[in-house]
């Protein structure tokens, strides 16, 4: 099972191009968080951030902070670099930046399969 999520207010079927290179390989199921990067009524969301690194530290095996080439240098990126050297943590770099699922989804799909473990249904 592949859950998909579009970030910020995206759109699941933004990304119809990419999941349909994966079909094959899994069952997606797409997430439709519209409006949760902007807050109530498009007004800005308050400061966000984690308190401490307990909890990440907790699950840090078993997660893969993935990022864009396109935005190496930049805050998000250098943000999951550093967060990939918890004990455990893998990195994974995917082709385009910010929506690069949406502008490559054919190498995005191919790098997703590529970074999902092995034997992953």
């Amino acid at each position: 099972m592949l859950l998909v999520i579009p970030g910020g207010a995206g759109h699941p079927m933004a990304l119809d191009r990419m999941t349909a290179h994966l079909a094959d390989r899994f069952t997606g199921v797409t997430y439709a968080p519209l409006g949760l990067a902007h807050g109530r009524l498009g007004l800005p969301v308050g400061e966000q951030h984690v308190e401490g690194t307990a909890a990440l530290k907790s699950v840090s095996a078993r997660l893969t902070l993935a990022v864009g080439t396109g935005s190496r240098g930049h805050l998000l990126h250098r943000t999951a670099s550093s967060a990939a050297q918890l004990p455990g943590a893998g990195f994974a770099e995917f082709p385009g930046g910010h929506v690069g699922a949406v502008q490559r989804p054919e190498e995005f799909a191919a790098r997703l399969a590529d970074t999902l473990p092995a034997g992953c249904p």
